[in-house]
């Protein structure tokens, strides 16, 4: 059996990468409903950036999981959609521009340039450290 390869974490801090790769996923939601019942699935987008500039984490991977909603503001703590949209395209998105903000608009992103934020955060499960993404910021580039 072949050994996993393991990763130092990425420390936090602020880097400039790139947009690898854009995917659209759908997972039951962990919330339930007043009454109990289920929540409908939540898509979510699955954005892989590369970091691009030199030192320890050059080609390293982050990954950065966003709701394809346009509210500005959310209870989450991971980046919203027009945080991400503000920092490829230098505009504000919102609501009134939903049907600009196509599955190939999202794909025209790949190679996109942008920097971001991470913190370190452990798993709840397994108690390992991951870099997290936490914000989106525009390309010094």
């Amino acid at each position: 059996m072949q050994e996993e390869k393991v990763y130092p974490v990425i420390p936090a801090d602020v880097y400039e990468c790139v947009i690898t790769d854009v995917e659209s996923e759908t997972k039951p939601s962990m919330f339930r409903n007043p009454d109990g019942s289920e929540q409908e699935p939540q898509t979510q987008f699955k954005f892989k950036l590369t970091i691009t500039e030199p030192g320890a984490h050059f080609d390293r991977w982050l990954y950065s999981w966003v709701r394809p909603s346009l509210r500005a503001t959310t209870k989450s703590k991971r980046p919203t959609l027009p945080q991400l949209l503000l920092a490829v395209t230098g505009k504000n998105f919102s609501e009134e521009n939903r049907e600009e903000v196509t599955g190939a608009f999202i794909n025209s992103f790949i190679g996109a340039k942008l920097r971001v934020t991470t913190q370190v955060e452990a798993s709840k499960a397994t108690g390992k450290e991951y870099a997290v993404v936490v914000s989106f910021l525009p390309s010094k580039k």
